[in-house]
C-alpha cells in the first residue's frame, strides 16, 4: 500500500494506491489545524504502508510536521516529488524548470497518460493555474490567476461598499450585488480558461482536450465554452504514475 498526499495552499488531499489502483481521494483543510491530529485521524489505521509520496506546495513547515509523523508512527521517510526538466514523460521548459509548481507538473503528467493530442489542464483551487502540454509531451506555457475565494476577498478588501460573499453559481447578469460579484468572479475564471484554449488552438491548429481539477472546478465547468473532463484526483494520479514507475 502506497500513501499519496497532495498538499495545496489550504487543503490536503490523499489516497492510497494498492496494486496500481487508486481509492477515491479524501480531503481536509489543513491551515490552522493540528497537523499531527489531522494525520492521525486520516492515516492512523492504515497498515501496512510501505511508501509515502508527496506533492507539497505549502512550504517547509508542513514537510517538517509530516516527516515527524511519518517517521514516528509509520517508520517511513516521505518521498517529496520535485519539479525537474524531465519528469514522467513531460519535457519541462519552465524557466527555471524547478520553479514550476510540482502540483501543476503532476497534473500534466496524469492528463497526458491517456491523451495523445494537445492537452490543457486547469486547476481551480486557491489559485487558478491553466497549463498547456503539446502532442509531443512538452510543456507549452501556462497562466496563474487568483481563485474564486481570493477574488471575492480582494473585491471586499479593496472597495468601500462591496461585501465579502461566498462564491456561487449565479446567473450571468445578476440582480444583486452579491450575485454580480459571484457571477463576475466565476466568469473571469471561465473566460480565462476559454482564452487559453483559443490560444492553444491558434498555436497548434487543434482544439486541446480540457481537463479540470481543484475544489472550485464543479462551479467553473458549467460556465466553460467548451467540453471538458473533470478529474478531482488529477495530482494524486500523477503521483501514482511516478510511484508505480519507481517502487
Amino acid at each position: 500500500m502506497i500513501l499519496l498526499v497532495d498538499t495545496g495552499n489550504s487543503r490536503i488531499k490523499w489516497t492510497i494506491c494498492r496494486d496500481g489502483a487508486l481509492a477515491p481521494g479524501e480531503a481536509a483543510t489543513w491551515v490552522g489545524a493540528d497537523l499531527a491530529a489531522l494525520f492521525e485521524h486520516a492515516w492512523g489505521r492504515l497498515r501496512p504502508v510501505r511508501a509515502i509520496w508527496v506533492a507539497n506546495v505549502s512550504g517547509p513547515g508542513f514537510e517538517h510536521a509530516l516527516n515527524d509523523y511519518a517517521q514516528r508512527r509509520l517508520g517511513l521517510t516521505p518521498r517529496y516529488v520535485r519539479s525537474s526538466a524531465e519528469l514522467g514523460g513531460i519535457s519541462n521548459t519552465y524557466v527555471p524548470p524547478e520553479r514550476l509548481g510540482v502540483d501543476r507538473l503532476l497534473a500534466m503528467i496524469a492528463a497526458r497518460r491517456t491523451r495523445t493530442g494537445p492537452v490543457m489542464v486547469a486547476d481551480c483551487g486557491t489559485a487558478v493555474t491553466v497549463d498547456f502540454v503539446d502532442a509531443a509531451g512538452s510543456f507549452g506555457g501556462g497562466v496563474i490567476a487568483p481563485g474564486l475565494a481570493l477574488m471575492h476577498d480582494a473585491l471586499s478588501r479593496g472597495t468601500h461598499a462591496l461585501p465579502l460573499v461566498e462564491p456561487g453559481a449565479d446567473p450571468v447578469l445578476a440582480l444583486s450585488t452579491d450575485g454580480a460579484m459571484a457571477s463576475g468572479c466565476l466568469l473571469a475564471i471561465a473566460g480565462l480558461i476559454g482564452m487559453v484554449a483559443n490560444e492553444i488552438k491558434a498555436r497548434t491548429g487543434l482544439a486541446p482536450e480540457c481537463v479540470l481539477t481543484g475544489g472550485d472546478a464543479p462551479r467553473v465547468i458549467p460556465k466553460l465554452p467548451m467540453a471538458c473532463h473533470h478529474d478531482p484526483d488529477l495530482v494524486l494520479r500523477g503521483l501514482a504514475v511516478l510511484a508505480g514507475e519507481t517502487e
